[in-house]
């Protein structure tokens, strides 16, 4: 038996007529009547009572009537469920929170290029309703910190990384050269943490670290990561937490003032895993992903160079190091300028002494200066032995790229 047949059949037997049936179905009426013939032989019995002006139904027919709709509806389900399975299979769910920084984004533009027919779809969900939605089947995976105690059948949980956090603090509380922050230093001053309830992961491993370093700490209301670090960088005396992926992403931005160190002494490490649903291929998909580009960011943040501040007080590059190149801030520049070149048109000598004495003691290789002293400084030669300085950059250029006005870059 054909679906054919049984879509013919139903439409001579709510017309009564082989034409007007044919007309419905858009073909010719010899068609109709030949699967309706070929129906009857395969059922073995005779559905219609023909004759040269009316068309009726016998017992049979009426009999097959009455199911011959559900055969239809039921293939119907049966092709919509199918097709909704291969839809679940191409979209993938997965429950996020806070911290991921540009972690995400790195996460879904691989799986767009390794698998160009997933479709992913984050939902921000608080840890435990994460895990219940992934139990439910709503999620395929799930990002989570801290311990879990169990998970139900069909689900898997695996560590991706251990981090320590990351601490937001006032710029002028550590030195330039430092990349780590004791705890007790920090405990001197409030925290503006997440409460418990609201992360209770991050405030347990908060709590516990005090509890080793025999210090407590002051809690102030938690706010947005701008506002804070607003507040932070306006020289209100206030610290908070970052995870270290979200720390690398906010430190590019983040505002004057402002100074990113992992917190020492004791170390407060998260770990952070991965919960996935063991029968989603796109699930394991994207484990597989997220595994290698945490992997991936943490070998290159440990082969960047020692983290240091800029002298303007923002971070050129991520938590765990920058870049080496230094800019000096306006006031930095003209307070050094007063010290320095104060007869810089009598005696070059001062010049060269200052540039290599910003070489020795911060290993430099970019540095600004005023664009007066253009003119004098194109002269200089033998300021670091064999090697020169040299202008990479005119005034123009230096405000084009986001440096100071009347300023320009010296490279060695």
């Amino acid at each position: 038996m054909e679906l054919r047949q049984v879509r013919y059949f139903l439409a001579v037997a709510e017309s009564r007529h082989f034409g007007r049936a044919a007309e419905q179905l858009h073909v010719v009426q010899p068609a109709v009547s030949q699967q309706i013939s070929r129906l009857e032989r395969e059922l073995d019995v005779r559905l219609f009572n023909r004759d040269t002006r009316n068309v009726s139904l016998t017992a049979e027919g009426t009999a097959f009537l009455e199911h011959a709709p559900d055969i239809l509806a039921a293939v119907e389900q049966a092709a919509a469920a199918a097709r909704d399975a291969r839809q679940a299979n191409r979209v993938l769910r997965v429950g996020t929170g806070s911290g991921l920084g540009d972690l995400l984004g790195a996460v879904l533009a691989e799986l767009a290029t390794t698998h160009p027919d997933l479709s992913v779809e984050l939902t921000r969900l608080k840890e435990p309703e994460r895990l219940r939605g992934l139990a439910a089947a709503r999620l395929g995976a799930a990002v989570v910190r801290g311990p879990v105690a169990g998970l139900p059948g069909g689900l898997s949980l695996h560590q991706i990384v251990t981090e320590p956090l990351v601490a937001a603090l006032p710029a002028g509380l550590t030195a330039p050269a430092r990349r780590t922050v004791r705890l007790p230093e920090l405990a001197s001053i409030p925290a503006r943490l997440p409460s418990r309830k609201e992360n209770p992961v991050l405030a347990a491993a908060i709590d516990l670290a005090a509890q080793r370093a025999g210090v407590s700490v002051r809690r102030l209301p938690h706010g947005t990561d701008d506002d804070m670090l607003a507040l932070i960088g306006a020289n209100a005396l206030s610290w908070t937490v970052f995870y270290p992926a979200k720390a690398r992403t906010l430190a590019r931005t983040a505002p004057r003032g402002v100074a990113f160190r992992r917190i020492a002494a004791p170390q407060i490490t998260i770990t952070t895993s991965l919960a996935v649903r063991d029968d989603s291929p796109g699930a394991r998909a994207f484990l597989q992903v997220f595994r290698k580009l945490c992997a991936r960011m943490l070998t290159e943040a440990a082969a960047q160079p020692t983290a240091r501040t800029p002298l303007c007080g923002r971070r050129a590059g991520g938590a765990a190091g920058v870049d080496r190149r230094w800019l000096l801030g306006r006031r930095a520049a003209e307070h050094q300028q007063r010290k320095c070149f104060q007869d810089v048109a009598q005696s070059l000598f001062v010049v060269e002494d200052y540039l290599t004495l910003l070489h020795q003691r911060h290993q430099l290789v970019s540095v600004v200066v005023p664009i007066g002293l253009l003119v004098k400084v194109r002269d200089l030669r033998g300021c670091r032995g064999k090697d020169d300085w040299r202008v990479v950059a005119d005034q123009h250029h230096a405000v084009k790229e986001g440096h100071f006005a009347n300023h320009a870059v010296l490279r060695s």
